[in-house]
Formats: C-alpha cells, sequence, structure tokens
C-alpha cells in the first residue's frame, strides 16, 4: 500500500507490525484534507532525536484516543543509514504506522508551510481538516495541542 502522492517506493513491514510509507509533500497536504478528525497534527521526528522520542507516545495515545479530535500523522525526517533504524524505533515506540518524506519532499513542504524552519526538529504543525495551519510547535504535548484546539476553536 502507498500513500497519496508517494514517490513509488513499496512500503515496509516489520513482522506486520508496523508499516513504513513513502510520502511527499503533496500527499502530506492530501493527508490533512483526508483526515478523519476536525484537526491534523503532522508530526515530524528523527530517530535519533530525543526531544521526539519523549513526545511521541503522549501524542500517540491521543492519536489512539477516539474521542480526540486531532489525528497525528507522524512523519520520519530520517535519511540514509538513520531510515534503516525506523521499523525498529517505530516497534520501540509502540508506532504503527509512520511516514517517511526525502530531503527533497521536506524542503518543498517546509518551505510552503513554514519558510523560517530551521531544519530543527521535533516540528509539530497542527491543520485543520481544511488545510489552514493553525499553529506550530517545535515539542509538544497532548494538553498543549488540545488547548490550542480550544483557542482555535473559539475564534472560528
Amino acid at each position: 500500500m502507498l500513500a497519496p502522492g508517494c514517490d513509488g517506493t513499496e512500503a515496509s513491514r516489520v513482522s506486520g507490525e508496523t508499516e513504513v510509507l513513502p510520502i511527499d509533500d503533496r500527499g502530506l497536504i492530501a493527508a490533512v484534507h483526508a483526515g478523519d478528525r476536525p484537526y491534523v497534527l503532522l508530526s515530524f521526528f528523527t530517530t535519533f532525536c530525543k526531544p521526539c522520542v519523549k513526545e511521541i507516545p503522549d501524542l500517540y495515545a491521543m492519536h489512539q484516543d477516539p474521542e480526540s479530535p486531532v489525528q497525528v500523522l507522524f512523519v520520519s525526517l530520517d535519511h540514509g543509514s538513520s531510515r534503516a533504524h525506523l521499523p525498529a524505533f517505530m516497534q520501540k515506540v509502540g508506532l504503527e504506522r509512520t511516514y517517511f518524506l526525502d530531503e527533497q519532499a521536506a524542503a518543498t513542504f517546509f518551505g510552503e508551510n513554514l519558510p523560517d524552519w530551521n531544519q530543527s526538529v521535533p516540528q509539530n504543525l497542527l491543520f485543520s481538516r481544511d488545510g489552514r495551519l493553525v499553529e506550530h510547535m517545535q515539542m509538544t504535548g497532548s494538553k498543549e495541542v488540545i488547548m490550542l484546539i480550544h483557542k482555535d476553536q473559539s475564534f472560528h
């Protein structure tokens, strides 16, 4: 199974438990619009980023909560040899599915949505399902995301 707008490489699975899907900048935006909840959080990480590792379980728990207004899409920015560690990392932190974005697609996506991005991670972009960027946060947790949603809903 390939993600919308993917680059044609095959998805990989480890023991049928984790799924790593390629995606490009257009595929990310399509995924935001296709979200099944009012908000979509794109959570960009690398496997060697300690703050990323720290925030993933909390964000994933929020994603797994059927009452949560937020769907979380985890997007790896790992490249080269670090991408080979992605399936084992996913099993370690409990992720079932993640996407990976190559360097060119990342530059295009961030250039259009966060032009002053300094290539640091974690990066979390909260979108409304209609594609409006609500907020950009470096490191975050579920409580902060929910507070931002309440604030956003009071203005719209």
